[in-house]
């Protein structure tokens, strides 16, 4: 396993693969753009993100394939939730 793999794992927060998240807030900033606060919803904190990460979402709108999507973490590093 890559060394930087282990060092997201050992830190708080940190985890692999898919993790589930809620929508705990939308927040409208204009007619184009909603901000969106995502908790994970197994309770645990999240881990501290870097400038400039982003997250990986899975969709899966109804009748349609399965789309993969990213999106840039828009606040500070907190360790409780996202930002997007």
């Amino acid at each position: 396993m890559p060394v930087l793999m282990d060092e997201i794992l050992a830190a708080e927060g940190g985890w692999t693969g898919w993790r589930s998240f809620a929508v705990a807030e939308r927040i409208r900033v204009s007619s184009h753009i909603t901000l969106f606060i995502l908790t994970p919803q197994d309770g645990h904190p999240v881990l501290r993100q870097k400038p400039g990460q982003y997250l990986t979402f899975r969709l899966k709108p109804d009748g349609a394939p399965e789309l993969a999507r990213n999106s840039p973490i828009s606040c500070p590093s907190n360790g409780e939730y996202y930002r997007i």
